[in-house]
């Protein structure tokens, strides 16, 4: 069966009917937050107000994902600095006003799913691939990441990087349908 809004969202995509720059697909969201908080749910009968409670979480999920991307190129980047702040931490808890522990839970998750680049300039894979993939398509969100790589942490040193990797993806696998 098919979805009628989700045909036409998927339409606009593949069409390129959406800006391509950062700013503009920024304000574009913001744009439809403030509609959507002003929007009256009354009218939508329970099935809806289910499905369009399941697309908000996909939608914070992948979220979680564009928020790391923001906070790796911040950081890769030094872009802190030009704000005043000599780390990245400092920004996210001072500058964006989040508070030590969220700004430290945003690294953490950053440096699980992000693509940092080395001294060369080189983009370097996630170091967890299966998990930052499942974030981007919004079936798994910051905590079950978060857990995935403290689960991964107390992988022993001696266990192979390729069994470590097939840990991982069945670890972001399972994560699809289980509580963080």
């Amino acid at each position: 069966m098919t979805d009628p809004i989700t045909d036409s969202i998927a339409t606009v995509v593949a069409t390129g009917a959406l800006p391509a720059r950062p700013a503009e697909l920024l304000a574009l969201i913001d744009a439809a937050a403030v509609k959507l908080a002003e929007t009256s749910l009354s009218p939508e009968t329970e099935p809806d107000l289910l499905a369009h409670t399941q697309t908000a979480e996909r939608i914070r999920r992948r979220w979680d994902g564009v928020s790391s991307r923001l906070l790796v190129e911040v950081s890769d980047r030094n872009a802190h600095r030009t704000a005043g702040y000599l780390k990245p931490h400092q920004y996210l808890s001072q500058g964006l006003r989040l508070g030590t522990r969220e700004a430290g839970r945003r690294l953490r998750m950053a440096e699980t799913i992000g693509e940092f680049s080395n001294f060369q300039g080189e983009t370097l894979p996630p170091r967890k691939p299966a998990t930052a993939a499942a974030v981007a398509a919004g079936t798994v969100g910051a905590e079950h990441a978060l857990v995935i790589s403290a689960v991964l942490a107390k992988v022993p040193g001696c266990i192979s990087p390729e069994v470590k990797a097939r840990a991982e993806a069945e670890l972001a696998e399972a994560a699809v349908g289980l509580n963080p």
